[in-house]
């Protein structure tokens, strides 16, 4: 499951918030928001994590913040907000499942707000526990899903699309559903030839 917690600060026109923030393309959850990269030394996240007793209300790296004061869904407003504005109200969400937490870089594999678009869990399920998982998701997360895996599995990827990183998010999802369908008709390439 995700943790959800919000955190108030105010500079009182000292110090700056102290974190530096990331961005993901990896999902489209995660396009919503930022990550929390590092936390400074020195700055009001810092003082506001000395002061919390509890972990859970506590700002880590790879936290998401997908709200600051009453912006949302637009990173670069949300950036200028935490900047800008003497109060900011920072809406977060963790991941409170035992799994290794991804880099930031590699968000897709999160489960977000929308948990047909996630692949990490369902890779430790056997192929009849996952097709019907799969049977019910709608066209769009599919495609979703199916962007998330090519993103993550390099060879995989230059087999359906032979392409670059690009192409994995280019692809409609019809176009998508058929490179990933035909990848049963085509032969993979030689063995000693990918591995020059």
């Amino acid at each position: 499951g995700n943790h959800h917690f919000v955190v108030v600060l105010s500079k009182n026109g000292k110090k700056s918030l102290g974190v530096d923030v990331t961005y993901s393309s990896a999902a489209t959850w995660t396009r919503n928001g930022v990550f929390v990269a590092r936390i400074q030394e020195e700055g009001l996240v810092a003082d506001w994590n000395a002061e919390q007793k509890d972990d859970s209300s506590k700002i880590m790296a790879r936290d998401f913040i997908f709200q600051v004061n009453s912006v949302h869904g637009d990173t670069v407003s949300m950036v200028q907000e935490m900047k800008m504005k003497d109060s900011v109200t920072l809406h977060m969400l963790r991941r409170t499942k035992n799994v290794p937490a991804p880099n930031p870089e590699q968000a897709g594999a999160w489960v977000g707000p929308n948990p047909g678009a996630v692949a990490t869990d369902a890779q430790k399920e056997s192929p009849d526990v996952l097709l019907p998982a799969l049977r019910q998701l709608g066209d769009k997360e599919l495609a979703g899903l199916m962007v998330v895996a090519l993103e993550k599995r390099q060879a995989v990827r230059e087999q359906v699309l032979g392409g670059g990183p690009a192409a994995a998010t280019e692809q409609s999802p019809e176009t998508a559903k058929k490179a990933d369908s035909s990848e049963e008709d085509a032969a993979p390439p030689g063995g000693s030839e990918s591995y020059q």
